[in-house]
């Protein structure tokens, strides 16, 4: 017999290896869960910090800051010059967004919502299939989406943007619920969510009513069926005819052609297949993406066009690519291997990600003054591109689970998940490139926020580098509402400072000071003053630049660097540094999110 130390230490083990068992099952159990939470939390990351300003509305950041502007003015004029009546209570959300965003708390708010937006997407697809088939196409959906620079939504939209996708996703979940178990407090709350949804943006009524009405037949039978499908259609048109109303109560204004429909076939054919095609990354790179970069000293050497040849520079340079596609593969496969969904419930989850992928961009081609602007070549993406993206991983991985439920092979899995990764990689080196391009462009804040310290109040200011084209537009130079100038009332509201910004197409005079300012990849700018006291040079922490040392500086509240008996040729190349950004995956991904960026070897 075991003397009683032995015993004792014997039942520990076996006690342990009992405990140890259940957790170890649930862990495995949670993989395909834990992957996509990864996932989510490096889309994320990958979209903090970016200031999206690559957007003709960019001047709404001002008007959210005027306090001389009712935002009641603004909702009415943006009503009328759209025939738009959604805009008299959207139009004061998005600027309530705007005045978060511009602050220190508006990322965590997006972040925050964009956790709890991909948490409710999963919890959904989980009612309608099971966990694997939730985790998987969370994770695809966050591994694909590719952060276009063309079109970024400007300041403080993006937390406006998540909540049409989160109304809808909140609509489907409350029905599931009420489906399930009878509630009028679930029924209710999903028909009002679904009713916002509907009313508010300007190409997503499809999108947000169909898979609705699927459920509804997929999922209830005769009188049940009827009552609800009543109640909601009930509701869309609700929806539908107080987002119509703006053609009968307000006279067509400069802009109303946004939400009029042009049935020129021809027209709408080239508008569709020019924007979606480069919505998909894959198709996308084929042709080539635009990337507008202004053409300043500092910002990333990055090629006009971007192809797959621009990407594979990136993902060949650094091994850990090849880690991180395995890494992926790995993923992809042991969800593979878990799905048990039926076939039925994979065919809906295939037809959805079709309509996703087709109609947002479908509809949006309808409008006329998309027509005109996409074949005129002014833009190449609009906002709707990201549900397009989520269409093109619903349908690869449903596809992808379609097949691997029907064979269980690893032979079939493997590729299925090598693919899958390969997206997802693709993805991933092109965010990179943008995020370099992304957070250069960032920086002119920063530099303008330099100068304006340094600048004398009054003065005249020109500022050539500052007005340059980025995405779809330029900073604007006029603005509504009898502003001045953007630079001029970002000086006043943002900066507390009365500077006269004068347009880039005005000629200087004597007495005006002149700037300009160079992206740097460390994230803090350098800035080149020129005023009657002579050349001096402005950044956040001093550096070596040429001759002058680190020690030249004076550094208080910013560094200033005075460069007597120098012209302003000769200053203009201490902009061109030859500091090198991060190259490595690793090195990028832990880079600052205040402006820093890589660069491309």
């Amino acid at each position: 017999m075991p003397q009683g130390g032995e015993g004792s230490d014997r039942i520990r083990r076996e006690t342990s290896a009992i405990k140890a068992a259940p957790v170890a099952g649930i862990l495995w159990d949670r993989l395909p869960l834990i992957f996509a939470v990864t996932n989510l939390l490096l889309l994320g990351w990958m979209l903090a910090g970016i200031r999206h300003a690559n957007h003709d509305d960019l001047y709404f950041e001002i008007v959210a800051h005027n306090p001389d502007l009712p935002w009641t003015q603004v909702a009415i004029w943006a009503a009328e010059l759209q025939q738009r009546t959604t805009h008299l209570f959207n139009v004061p959300i998005a600027l309530v967004g705007v005045w978060i965003g511009s602050t220190w708390i508006g990322e965590w708010v997006y972040q925050a919502q964009l956790l709890a937006m991909g948490l409710l997407a999963f919890l959904t697809l989980r009612r309608l299939t099971d966990e694997a088939v939730a985790a998987g196409w969370l994770a695809l959906t966050c591994g694909a989406f590719a952060i276009h620079y063309y079109f970024m939504a400007p300041p403080g939209y993006p937390l406006i943007g998540l909540f049409s996708p989160s109304l809808f996703l909140l609509s489907l979940y409350l029905l599931l619920r009420h489906i399930e178990r009878p509630s009028p407090l679930c029924l209710a709350g999903s028909l009002l969510a679904s009713l916002i949804a509907v009313g508010w943006p300007e190409y997503d009524f499809i999108i947000f009513t169909l898979p609705v009405a699927g459920i509804l037949v997929w999922k209830t039978s005769g009188t049940r069926r009827r009552r609800l499908l009543g109640l909601y259609g009930g509701v869309w048109l609700i929806g539908i005819v107080f987002y119509a109303s703006g053609k009968l109560l307000f006279p067509a204004g400069s802009d109303a052609a946004r939400v009029t429909p042009s049935f020129d076939l021809v027209a709408l054919a080239k508008t569709f297949l020019t924007l979606w095609p480069k919505a998909i990354l894959p198709f996308g790179l084929v042709e080539g993406i635009r990337l507008a970069q202004q053409a300043v000293p500092g910002v990333p050497a990055l090629p006009a066009l971007i192809t797959f040849h621009t990407v594979a520079r990136l993902l060949f340079s650094d091994p850990a690519f090849l880690a991180v596609l395995l890494a992926w593969g790995g993923g992809f496969w042991l969800v593979l291997r878990k799905v048990c969904a039926p076939q039925g419930a994979l065919w809906a989850l295939l037809a959805a990600g079709i309509m996703f992928l087709l109609a947002p961009t479908a509809v949006l081609s309808l409008s006329a003054t998309y027509q005109h602007t996409v074949l005129a070549g002014y833009i190449q993406g609009h906002l709707s591109s990201g549900v397009a993206q989520v269409g093109f991983a619903t349908v690869v991985f449903s596809a992808s689970a379609l097949l691997a439920s029907r064979w269980r092979s690893s032979l079939v899995c493997a590729p299925l998940a090598l693919l899958m990764a390969a997206i997802c990689v693709l993805s991933l080196g092109y965010n990179l490139l943008m995020r370099d391009a992304l957070a250069a462009n960032n920086q002119r804040w920063a530099a303008f926020h330099l100068a304006a310290q340094a600048i004398p109040a009054g003065s005249k200011v020109v500022a050539p580098t500052f007005w340059g084209n980025n995405g779809v537009s330029a900073v604007p130079a006029t603005l509504p509402f009898g502003m001045a100038n953007y630079w001029t009332s970002w000086a006043q509201l943002m900066e507390g400072r009365p500077l006269d910004v004068r347009r880039p197409d005005e000629t200087p005079q004597d007495g005006y000071v002149h700037i300009a300012y160079a992206p740097s990849p460390s994230g803090a700018p350098l800035v080149l003053i020129q005023d009657s006291s002579g050349l001096m040079l402005l950044s956040q922490v001093p550096r070596n630049l040429g001759d002058w040392r680190a020690s030249n500086w004076e550094c208080g509240a910013y560094c200033r660097l005075n460069l007597p008996a120098t012209t302003w040729e000769e200053a203009e190349k201490l902009l061109r540094t030859t500091e090198a950004g991060a190259n490595g995956l690793l090195s990028r991904l832990l880079l600052n999110r205040d402006g820093a960026f890589g660069g491309l070897r």
